[in-house]
């Protein structure tokens, strides 16, 4: 009977498994294979997303799965990051970059399709929380592992920079210290878990441990900022404070012990080194992080052994949650008071709003300083497009434009490196309410229910928690949402626990299967949206490898075809040009760009591709001067200056 009882139980469970191995897999593919800040993966990821989406909505239907059962204000989050989506959409229309405004407002929707995944999971299992951080523990050791091997051996990560900065495989160093963060309460949920054998407990410390080395590889001031407030977030949640600050302190000190040999080694922390150093170097920290994981994984098994024959006793009440939050403010500002009357403080904010002719090194020593690394100076032209236009802004990921026409140096970035300040300078006030209303919307219903919670799933729904908060303050200084592998984690999280609380079915009887529909229509729409950008950006691939193979013909109707499926796109227009004029079709290449610069008229790589066309011809000199002097004229740091 207890035989026939598990089989029928897992028949009863079986979609539910399905769908959550679905996303499970997923999640680590956006992860670990992201294509960092590109649309690279937004398509492949959007088909395989929509078709669980839609399988679980069917399923949910027919009666084989639980449907989401939420709150008036979880779907009020949900219609305002649609809004917000849409209003990426239409900002198409009088965008300074109206191709990146597309690809924004793309991904958007897909982080919209992640968090309606979080409530469908959330509605398959009560256990959703629990299921989700041990996923998203498995998936953050595989990408810290991954980084720190790319340290190990190089050839794993060698994109031929020159900048030690630990990176791989997200692709950006800040956002892998983001994500290495989120995943530190994950880890100390392990370390502290009662329920669980000491081994598994023995590998969180260690975890724990690989995350805060990769961490601190990283060279991420925001990194460890973010780390020190997802952790503070768990302590402040969670009951088993003391395993967690046990386990926490010997993965610091472990954690600092390898970091302090890394510096040693200038294959490993100093740039611009030959990869044969690199790899001799990576060895030696190969070695030494083993041997610290294996000495903590040691310790933390030992120490736990020790303390199940002790008594247990919670720490203090006066160390704990609101008292010790208090305490710490109250240090906080003490110190900046002795600051600002020492003139310490002054000479800080100077350094902070650094001119915009002085960078930070890319190595280690940069955590010694306070300087804002250029963001103030980019944060004042976000302000600045605001202030132009403020209610609607400047389109949706505009602000490399924007950039070019304010910047005074040669660096070139894409965005503002403060999300709250891209969209109001980008989205206006519109976008910057539906934005701010909708997060607010969130973090205080995730809060609210995962409060609520008792029992076993209370700790990893506030490991979950964490890294929520996490990501609003990661946000404030850089910009997560260009990365499909930092955001559609945080996206997904939020749905399980928005989908924890109390709520009803908002559809019933013969409307759901209209509403299914519905999601159809709107799933083959937004297919559409993500395919034509794909397939136009393969086509422009293929374009310049056809006339690197003298195939004009072919390279022509590739590029026209790239054009057709993204018209939005000034490297299609490119492509199609240098392919007319590969076939001495020069008058037609000029009529393409010409379309172009319209399309495109502050910017300024339109223009000066506009004036090659010009130079190339003879008798066209002083045309072609023109128009390298408006391109001049919009970016003087360019090459057309």
């Amino acid at each position: 009977m207890p035989d026939r009882a598990r089989i029928q139980s897992l028949r009863t469970n079986l979609p539910a498994i399905l769908f959550l191995s679905a996303l499970g897999a997923l999640l680590a593919v956006t992860v670990l294979r992201g294509g960092g800040s590109t649309d690279r993966m937004a398509f492949p990821l959007g088909v395989a997303l929509v078709v669980v989406l839609l399988m679980a909505l069917a399923a949910g239907l027919g009666g084989w799965l639980q449907l989401p059962r939420v709150e008036t204000p979880v779907w009020a989050a949900v219609a305002l990051l649609a809004g917000l989506a849409l209003w990426c959409a239409v900002s198409i229309d009088w965008s300074l970059a109206p191709e990146r405004s597309w690809g924004y407002a793309n991904r958007l929707f897909l982080y919209l399709l992640f968090l309606l995944a979080g409530l469908f999971a959330g509605a398959a299992t009560r256990r959703a929380p629990t299921i989700l951080a041990a996923g998203l523990s498995v998936v953050v050791a595989a990408t810290a592992g991954w980084a720190l091997a790319s340290k190990i051996a190089p050839s794993l990560a060698d994109d031929g920079s020159p900048v030690a900065r630990l990176r791989a495989p997200v692709g950006y160093w800040n956002g892998l210290a983001f994500l290495l963060a989120v995943g530190l309460p994950l880890a100390l949920w392990i370390a502290s878990n009662p329920s669980l054998n000491r081994m598994l407990r023995a590998a969180g410390v260690a975890l724990a441990t690989a995350l805060i080395a990769g961490i601190l590889l990283t060279y991420s001031r925001g990194g460890v900022l973010v780390a020190v407030v997802a952790v503070g977030v768990w302590f402040a949640l969670v009951p088993h404070r003391r395993a967690s600050a046990g386990a926490l302190l010997l993965a610091v000190v472990a954690a600092a012990a390898v970091f302090a040999v890394a510096l040693l080694l200038p294959g490993v922390t100093d740039d611009g080194q030959l990869y044969g150093d690199r790899r001799h170097d990576g060895q030696i920290l190969g070695a030494i992080l083993a041997g610290a994981l294996v000495a903590v994984f040691g310790l933390a098994w030992l120490g736990l052994r020790f303390a199940s024959r002790l008594p247990s006793r919670p720490i203090p009440k006066a160390l704990a949650g609101r008292r010790l939050a208090i305490l710490a403010a109250l240090v906080v500002v003490g110190l900046l008071a002795a600051a600002f009357a020492s003139g310490a403080a002054v000479r800080e904010l100077r350094e902070f709003a650094n001119p915009p002719d002085t960078l930070l090194t890319q190595e280690a020593d940069r955590f010694t300083s306070l300087s804002s690394n250029n963001r103030w100076n980019w944060w004042n032209e976000a302000w600045t497009a605001f202030r132009d236009e403020p209610l609607k802004g400047t389109g949706a990921s505009s602000f490399p434009v924007v950039h070019r026409l304010l910047r005074e140096d040669p660096l070139t970035v894409t965005t503002p490196h403060s999300t709250p300040l891209q969209l109001l300078g980008e989205l206006g006030i519109v976008g910057g309410l539906l934005a701010a209303v909708a997060a607010a919307l969130v973090l205080i219903v995730v809060t609210r229910n995962v409060r609520r919670l008792r029992g076993p799933s209370r700790a990893p729904a506030a490991a979950l928690l964490a890294g929520l908060v996490a990501f609003a303050v990661f946000a404030l200084l850089d910009f997560p949402l260009d990365f499909l592998a930092l955001s559609a984690p945080v996206f997904l999280c939020a749905g399980v626990l928005l989908a924890q609380g109390p709520g009803r079915l908002t559809s019933a009887g013969r409307v759901r299967w209209l509403g299914l529909a519905a999601a159809t229509v709107g799933s083959a729409v937004l297919l559409v949206s993500l395919a034509a950008p794909w397939l136009s950006t393969r086509r422009i691939e293929r374009t310049y490898a056809l006339l690197d193979a003298g195939r004009q013909e072919e390279a022509l109707a590739a590029a026209e075809s790239a054009a057709s499926l993204n018209p939005l796109a000034l490297d299609a227009t490119f492509a199609e040009a240098r392919a007319n004029i590969a076939l001495r079709n020069f008058d037609q290449a000029r009529e393409v760009l010409l379309d172009g610069v319209r399309d495109h008229e502050l910017d300024a790589s339109a223009w000066s591709e506009l004036a090659r066309l010009e130079l190339a011809l003879p008798g066209r000199e002083e045309i072609a001067a023109s128009y390298l002097e408006r391109s001049r004229a919009l970016d003087p740091y360019a090459s057309a200056g």
